[in-house]
């Protein structure tokens, strides 16, 4: 996301540790190429702040994990009820807001989304009047950006709740915010103390557990890819609709294995912390999109684990 604002103008200055100074007043393009939006389905959310601050935005459509249909039509047709005009032309979205900006506009969430809400939350506190945004995603991340946007100036009531009211503002200020960790990422390393016993995600757990476990999806239909890898390690996973049932077994055997998607790459950097032997992961860059330097806080933890030249 960093590379992505600096393509587009914006001096993000990194500290030692790894706090980021953003200033956006030098923004030269409002053009997010494919090339980096294609890495990281988050990147559409600078589609809503740059049409409520500049008038008008085009991002190509985002990419990110391979895991089954995952729509923007409920980011568009929100800003499309604060009166953005928007087209999709060669892999681009263009949004152009009318005449004197965004207006404030009432919206509902047909599906719960949470980058949806992110992005009509962005563009709702810059747009003229009230938005009322119902149905709106209440995890975590949106209360913390509510925060950060109130922090900036923003007017916003209800964030982590289904209904969020928005005043719009004339413009928002500068602010220092400390963001809340990531909760995923936390996860993630306690599952692995658990599957070491010392010992993933619930997959890769479940996979060294004794007798049988089952993990439902009930969003994605494509988010056990990861499955097939598992079994070349020795895994007992059979999959059945969308649930993957997984018997334990004594161990598992270090394999060449291939990186899917974010969240089912840290089930097999788990696994293969579990493993007998050593396991190479291929495709690491879906890692590095959800995990910052995991290789080394693994190895402060203790784990025998590198990253391996290209």
């Amino acid at each position: 996301m960093i590379e992505l604002f600096g393509r587009m103008g914006v001096q993000p200055v990194i500290g030692e540790k790894l706090n980021v100074e953003v200033d956006a007043s030098s923004i030269k393009t409002l053009v997010a190429p494919y090339e980096l939006v294609k890495t990281m389905r988050a990147s559409i959310l600078v589609l809503g702040p740059m049409v409520a601050r500049f008038g008008e935005a085009e991002v190509a459509l985002p990419g990110g994990c391979a895991i089954g249909s995952r729509p923007v039509d409920l980011h568009l047709r929100g800003l499309e009820a604060m009166g953005a005009k928007i087209t999709v032309e060669g892999g681009y979205i263009k949004a152009k807001a009318p005449a004197g900006g965004l207006r404030g506009a009432h919206y509902y969430f047909d599906t719960v989304s949470v980058t949806g809400t992110e992005n009509v939350l962005m563009a709702a506190t810059l747009a003229k009047g009230r938005s009322v945004i119902q149905n709106a995603a209440r995890e975590p991340e949106v209360v913390d950006l509510a925060n950060c946007l109130i922090a900036m100036g923003a007017n916003i009531q209800g964030a982590g709740t289904d209904t969020i009211t928005v005043e719009g503002v004339e413009r928002l200020g500068g602010a220092t915010y400390s963001v809340l960790p990531d909760r995923i990422e936390t996860g993630s390393y306690l599952v692995a103390a658990a599957a070491t016993r010392g010992r993933a995600q619930f997959i890769s757990m479940n996979a060294v557990a004794e007798g049988t476990g089952t993990v439902v999806e009930t969003i994605f239909e494509n988010r056990f890819m990861h499955v097939h890898e598992m079994v070349r390690m020795g895994a007992n996973i059979a999959i059945e609709g969308n649930a993957a049932i997984v018997t334990g077994v004594p161990s598992l055997k270090a394999a060449p294995v291939m990186a899917t998607d974010l969240r089912a790459s840290a089930s097999l950097v788990i696994a293969a912390l579990v493993a007998e032997g050593d396991t190479l992961i291929d495709r690491i860059y879906h890692i590095d999109r959800g995990y910052e330097c995991i290789e080394e806080k693994f190895q402060l933890l203790g784990a025998k684990i590198r990253r391996t030249p290209k």
